[in-house]
């Protein structure tokens, strides 16, 4: 598969065309014309497209820019759908230290009840 060039994002054709580059950028051409960067990568074993937006607005290097960082994340467990909306979505460990600090003084010592 091709890389995409500034060119080719500005005359291609309607349909889906990956960059090649092993993001998983694509850029999608809708009948009308309209065109969007988008990117398809696996965020917690699970695959999903993210908009990184309007070709009209976002330019090819933005876009291969946004795809590199967002692999990054994904990679190291993070999701980047969640960091673009603002917001901290925990990994396990992080979600489970809290859980245990938060519950903990109401836990039984040991296991053993305070009758034994």
């Amino acid at each position: 598969m091709a890389n995409l060039t500034t060119r080719f994002v500005q005359t291609a054709p309607p349909g889906k065309h990956g960059d090649g580059d092993g993001t998983g950028l694509m850029l999608v051409v809708q009948p009308a014309g309209s065109r969007s960067f988008v990117q398809r990568l696996t965020v917690h074993r699970k695959v999903v497209d993210i908009g990184l937006g309007s070709a009209r607005w976002v330019t090819l290097a933005e876009a291969r820019k946004a795809a590199r960082e967002n692999q990054r994340l994904a990679r190291r467990g993070g999701d980047p759908r969640a960091l673009r909306a603002g917001r901290h979505v925990p990994t396990c460990k992080e979600a489970s230290d809290k859980a245990i600090s938060i519950h903990a003084d109401g836990w039984r010592d040991g296991g053993k009840s305070e009758n034994q």
